[in-house]
């Protein structure tokens, strides 16, 4: 079935963007890796690029047109594609991932009441007090380690507009 020409009162108006980086600086790099890269067609590289966009600001962007459910739908799933990028990032860097060495209290909660459930098994089951006590030393060390790892979180970055962009030569 032919589609329905639309009038020009009802035809979507566009944004055109259009963003003009120094090759040295690390834009420039991202864009190069993004829209020059050999192993990722141009066409990807800019979806990839309007995804990272759209998983930071897409929920401030639609934050007092739509109503809470949907926007908080819309911010789980921009958490979603950051979280899986942080993974991705850190797998292939070989990095130890923040989110998982910020441990908060809940988990903590959560990892002292397991051990506990463990240990009671250990003990209903008749395993030897070496065994429990080899266990629960072990145990306490762990935690000990978590609560020592637990990093205070950063109040925010702080970004060098001018070493990043460079002169901002926006086109529009």
């Amino acid at each position: 079935m032919p589609r329905r020409r639309k009038d020009s009162s009802e035809e979507q108006q566009r944004i055109q963007f259009a963003f003009n980086a120094h090759r040295h600086k690390p834009i420039g790099k991202v864009f190069e890796y993004l829209l020059l890269n050999e192993q990722i067609p141009n066409r990807i590289g800019k979806q990839k690029g309007l995804d990272a966009i759209a998983a930071f600001w897409l929920p401030y962007a639609y934050q007092t047109e739509l109503g809470e459910d949907n926007l908080k739908a819309m911010a789980q799933e921009s958490v979603t594609a950051l979280t899986k990028q942080i993974n991705q990032i850190c797998q292939t860097f070989g990095i130890e991932n923040p989110q998982m060495t910020q441990a908060g209290p809940v988990l903590k909660q959560v990892i002292q009441e397991t051990v506990a459930e463990v240990m009671q098994h250990l003990v209903v089951t008749g395993a030897s007090a070496g065994q429990v006590q080899g266990a629960s030393s072990r145990v306490g060390q762990a935690t000990a380690e978590l609560a020592s790892s637990r990093a205070e979180p950063e109040a925010g970055i702080d970004f060098d507009d001018e070493m990043m962009f460079g002169e901002m030569d926006d086109a529009l």
